[in-house]
């Protein structure tokens, strides 16, 4: 699940089995960093810049934290998807068994 919050800034929940569980629950220290997550400009699959990853205890979610002055970083009503990085980079985390669906959200 992915929320825009602010310019570049963007709500996280990482959850497995449907939705059933929170992957905030076992592998919140991993999650936390920026090469796990994988941001892209929608319209020409150009990677953007995540300049940052915090981990929101309350609400078992990530912020998500885009360089909104990266040249790929679309324009208001365009849109970014976000998604956890490789199998492979994420099992290199310490993340093993699972690949991240692709998320959509609109610049708002």
């Amino acid at each position: 699940q992915v929320k825009a919050v602010a310019a570049g800034s963007l709500e996280v929940k990482a959850l497995a089995g449907c939705g059933a569980a929170a992957l905030y629950d076992t592998y919140s220290a991993e999650l936390n960093a920026v090469g796990v997550w994988v941001a892209t400009n929608s319209a020409t699959g150009n990677a953007i810049t995540i300049t940052s990853v915090a981990v929101n205890a309350g609400t078992k979610s990530f912020s998500v934290q885009l360089d909104v002055t990266d040249t790929d970083y679309p324009a208001v009503g365009e849109t970014v998807t976000l998604k956890l990085a490789a199998v492979s980079v994420l099992e290199a985390a310490g993340i093993s068994g699972f690949e991240g669906c692709a998320q959509t959200f609109t610049i708002v």
